[in-house]
């Protein structure tokens, strides 16, 4: 999900639990958020959910009509949380869900912020040496000769992610993300610490451990993990312990298992799995940190050798022009 789109229906769900939770009823919430500011496409959803709900449907049945906008996860925790009697707990439990989701999108967009800006700073700066000795024409070239195969590069990985509804293309594409150095291990402790705040808002909201299982394992955003949390379903199915679904799954780190462990003794199931959202939460902060740290390494090394090459460059023209001379 785009941190656009988190933090559209983040903010839809928090204002919708904040008016059912003051005692407004669901219709009038809805007709409240139809015609207040904000984004259009949730002015208008809001309307015809109003529409639906005065029909009589059920308020989870309401958000299924949009499927396009609303994930399965939330149109489950919802309908769970309504037949509970709990809508505005359970719509506050997506917002927290949200929230979560979308400081763990901003820390990551943000930590990348400075390296794109220095490695375009560099892209335009650099090829002021051509312009000085060969004209404009130079430099424009010695620019797209940088900006067309990084672009291109992109263009390729978003690309990738549009075709990622194909399942086989999906599952080649999160197995090759995660087979990258550094970068595949950030990513798999973000799918895990999505799983993990999935299953918490989902138990919290009433689901069963199986279903909540399946369903979060489903939302966890990466084909490979998501088969790898499936082994360790059978397990909870049959009486198991949750601790020993979490060591089957064998992507858990030892220090997570443990906290689960801990947590079945005491019996507060929900409470652990936030404990270990939140030790995610810190690992994740701190594996971004260090990414963060060693890509402008990257970058200083990639602008240091373009300087080098071209000083030995020139230095090759002009001891070649010297020596070609005749004597």
């Amino acid at each position: 999900m785009s941190i656009l789109r988190t933090r559209m229906l983040m903010i839809f769900y928090r204002e919708l639990s904040q008016l059912v939770g003051s005692g407004v009823t669901i219709i009038e919430a809805m007709n409240i958020l139809s015609n207040q500011a904000g984004d259009f496409r949730l002015k208008r959803i809001a309307a015809e959910m109003k529409e639906y709900l005065s029909g009589g449907s059920s308020l989870g049945d309401a958000f299924a009509k949009f499927p396009d906008i609303f994930p399965s996860l939330h149109i489950n925790i919802i309908k769970y949380s309504e037949t509970a009697g709990r809508p505005a707990q359970g719509l506050g439990s997506m917002a927290d869900y949200l929230e979560k989701e979308y400081a763990m999108q901003q820390g990551l967009i943000a930590g990348l912020a400075y390296p794109v800006v220095l490695l375009h700073a560099a892209i335009f700066l650099l090829p002021i040496i051509n312009a000085v000795s060969c004209g404009i024409g130079a430099y424009i070239l010695g620019v797209l000769s940088m900006l067309v195969p990084i672009y291109g590069f992109v263009f390729l990985i978003y690309a990738a992610s549009r075709m990622r509804r194909f399942e086989q293309f999906k599952t080649a594409f999160d197995s090759f993300v995660l087979s990258i150095p550094k970068i595949g291990g950030i990513v798999r402790q973000f799918v895990l610490t999505r799983f993990i705040r999935a299953l918490q808002v989902l138990s919290a909201s009433g689901v069963s451990i199986i279903s909540g299982w399946r369903m979060a394992a489903e939302a966890c955003g990466n084909n490979v993990i998501k088969t790898a949390l499936l082994r360790g379903l059978p397990f909870i199915e049959n009486g198991e312990s949750l601790s020993r679904a979490f060591i089957e799954t064998r992507v858990f780190r030892p220090a997570m298992i443990g906290m689960i462990t801990a947590a079945e003794k005491s019996g507060s199931i929900v409470g652990a799995l936030n404990s270990i959202a939140v030790f995610s939460d810190k690992e994740n902060e701190t594996a971004v940190a260090v990414l963060v740290r060693i890509i402008p390494i990257f970058v200083y090394l990639a602008v240091a050798g373009y300087i080098g090459f071209r000083i030995i460059s020139f230095y090759v023209g002009y001891f070649n022009r010297i020596f070609s001379l005749p004597f």
